[in-house]
């Protein structure tokens, strides 16, 4: 999960920045400990930090006091957890930790420590995935014509500055993303992940990767190609579909790879949104 940085996020950021002078306190000393806390903060003593801002929340006095307070109490807790991801990582178990801490960067994303997540699962993704097709940059092979419209709306958008909204209806029923941006050598990848929503319904689909070569399977959805049907599901969800799940159609061969589809077999009018479409490294 990469978050979207957005203007509301840094908002947040900027007001979680400054000196204890700036905010109401029940009592003096509260000034002292406060900075001191935000000491620990800065050097990453996340531990000790969090207790400090616990006993803070005592002496807020105020709103903006109060939420500030709390906005670092619970990046010192998010700050707990990264330490376990990056160790987790360290250890031989960076597929995991990436999955972790990207769903926990949803929790603390707005708090102080959301720039660290983002940093982290920056770094783990360029050592597990390979971009195929993240939509950023818009193109006219996305044809509204054919149902397809790029988003930018955040809540619409799981990784950089777009995704992809399909309207599925009618002769809008397949997705294709061009060989060229599938890598040429399908032994260093152990799976293919991608981010899929269906707000309201959904519908069974199927994943394929479609090779060169003519088929007497004339019935066939795909006549050569490495298939795999997907359950329904509502809402956003990461999907990761190992590769020796796909099951093998005519003469598929993955060293044949023309073309990635995500089809429908019939026209169940709905909205799909994907984004981030990435090959999982070995």
């Amino acid at each position: 999960m990469f978050l979207a940085i957005t203007l509301a996020c840094s908002l947040l950021l900027n007001g979680a920045d400054g000196d204890a002078s700036e905010f109401d306190w029940k009592k003096p000393e509260a000034t002292e400990q406060y900075e001191q806390a935000k000491k620990q903060f800065d050097e990453g003593s996340y531990q000790a930090a969090g207790k400090a801002f616990s006993a803070l929340r005592k002496l807020a006095k105020g709103k903006k006091t109060k939420k500030h307070v709390e906005l670092y109490r619970r990046a010192c807790e998010g700050g707990i957890k990264l330490g376990v991801y990056e160790a987790k990582a360290s250890k031989g178990g960076a597929s995991k930790a990436y999955a972790d801490a990207e769903k926990a960067s949803a929790k603390y994303d707005g708090t102080p420590i959301s720039k660290k997540y983002r940093s982290f699962l920056l770094k783990m993704r360029d050592e597990l995935f390979t971009p195929v097709e993240n939509f950023d940059r818009s193109s006219s092979r996305y044809s509204p014509d054919y149902g397809k419209t790029f988003i930018d709306e955040k809540k619409w958008v799981k990784q950089g500055k777009q995704s992809l909204r399909w309207e599925v209806s009618g002769k809008n029923i397949s997705l294709k993303v061009k060989g060229s941006k599938l890598p040429k050598d399908f032994s260093k990848y152990k799976a293919i992940s991608m981010w899929v929503c269906f707000p309201k319904k959904s519908a069974t689909y199927s994943l394929a990767f479609r090779c060169k070569g003519s088929s007497k399977q004339q019935m066939a959805m795909f006549h050569n190609a490495f298939v795999k049907t997907m359950k329904a599901h509502k809402g956003w969800k990461r999907i990761e579909v190992p590769l020796k799940e796909f099951g093998q159609q005519g003469k598929a061969s993955w060293s044949d790879v023309k073309d990635f589809r995500i089809e429908f077999q019939s026209a169940p009018n709905l909205t799909m949104y994907l984004d981030d479409i990435s090959m999982v490294k070995k």
